[in-house]
């Protein structure tokens, strides 16, 4: 039986689009945005600065050495995972500053750049 969960997680895990984790990330911050405001319009405009400024990079999960050998597919979500787990006073103290909500993980900078070619975290 564990075998064939072993087999079937893998083969979801091809399946996988490349930029899954990154969208994943875009799809917190309007969660949180929502959940803490109850503003759905604002929610949907920080998903469109985030497409307007950020680009998702693209993962090779088929690679057993994507990203680095110490990168495991759980770590990819694991930038969706701090944002979801922001507190609504962070989330109110970011505002529309969606690189903050990005810096809160390490792990965000393995799946999101931003379209200037500056790395997270550097001064724009």
């Amino acid at each position: 039986m564990i075998a064939w969960l072993l087999v079937l997680s893998c083969s979801n895990l091809k399946q996988m689009p490349p930029d899954l984790p990154c969208r994943e990330a875009a799809f917190a911050i309007a969660s949180r945005t929502e959940e803490c405001t109850g503003d759905i319009a604002l929610a949907e405009q920080r998903v469109e600065q985030f497409e307007a400024t950020y680009t998702c990079i693209a993962v090779d999960t088929t690679d057993p050495d994507f990203n680095g050998p110490a990168i495991s597919v759980e770590d990819l979500f694991d930038c969706a995972f701090s944002i979801r787990e922001l507190p609504c006073e962070v989330v109110e103290d970011y505002g529309d500053d969606i690189e903050l909500f990005l810096l809160n993980s390490d792990a965000c900078t393995w799946i999101i750049a931003r379209n200037d070619g500056e790395p997270l975290g550097n001064p724009r």
